[in-house]
């Protein structure tokens, strides 16, 4: 299980939210969840915790990706947050059980 994590500065200035989301994916390999997370949300940390045993499990990679100073997605998911982001783009948000994640990535590894 590999942990990362994407911030605008890395992105030289793309500001759309579908650009800097796809920009962090990218970054990565397909068998990829993306967290979208904010400071001080104890329910993405809470969404960190459910997804790490299944990433591992699944032999997926989770990569977080903050919403904070990034205005359109600020503006996209701040009361939506945390969201997963699965490599198809479909968007899973809080609140979700381990067991919903779990189908949907059982989904998405047999769809690939």
């Amino acid at each position: 299980m590999v942990i990362d994590t994407c911030s605008m500065s890395e992105s030289k200035g793309s500001t759309s939210n579908l650009d800097f989301i796809e920009f962090c994916r990218r970054k990565h390999m397909i068998n990829q969840l993306t967290l979208l997370t904010g400071s001080n949300c104890h329910l993405c940390h809470r969404a960190k915790a459910m997804l790490n045993p299944l990433v591992i499990e699944k032999d997926w990679e989770l990569l977080e990706v903050s919403i904070h100073g990034n205005k359109d997605l600020e503006e996209a998911y701040a009361i939506r947050i945390p969201v997963v982001v699965f490599p198809d783009g479909s968007e899973k948000g809080w609140p979700f059980t381990t067991a919903q994640i779990r189908r949907l990535l059982q989904e998405k590894s047999s769809s690939l």
